[in-house]
């Protein structure tokens, strides 16, 4: 993969912006004539029927794309995905998501990839979104909060 070509969206914490300005990348570039792919590898709180609230509806729905239209993977337990995971009996499989991704970044001119949680919250039990952003070799968009010190 071309660093040039993938972006992953990190936060400092969860609850930041993290997903409004991966659509507002999106959106933009989409404007700009970019054939971009937004895409979240895994959501959690989510119901079992996809909601235009979720952040990877969000991301899909600011792109125009057609697949993925959700998280790659969702799961009901609104914790850390490891988690979630653990208590659903899903396994967390970031090779994966790396795989999904880059097949779809193929096709495309750039990648947005939406994080979970702050930058070093785990995906997985072994790996974190920083994890990912070296996998896919994406540069690191970070998002903070509007706190005292963030500028620093």
């Amino acid at each position: 993969m071309n660093s040039k070509r993938n972006l992953i969206v990190v936060g400092s914490d969860t609850s930041v912006g993290k997903t409004f300005v991966a659509c507002a990348l999106a959106r933009a570039l989409a404007e700009h004539g970019v054939n971009v792919a937004a895409i979240k590898p895994v959501e959690t709180g989510v119901d079992e029927e996809v909601s235009p609230e979720e952040d990877g509806a969000m991301l899909a729905e600011a792109t125009g794309q057609a697949t993925p239209t959700h998280a790659l993977t969702r799961l009901k337990a609104p914790l850390a995905p490891p988690v979630a995971a653990d208590l659903e009996g899903v396994h967390l499989d970031m090779e994966d998501w790396v795989r999904t991704i880059r097949q779809y970044v193929r096709k495309m001119d750039l990648a947005i990839v939406g994080g979970a949680g702050g930058f070093l919250s785990p995906l997985t039990w072994n790996a974190s979104a920083r994890t990912l952003g070296i996998k896919l070799e994406a540069r690191a968009v970070l998002v903070v909060g509007n706190r005292l010190g963030c500028v620093n």
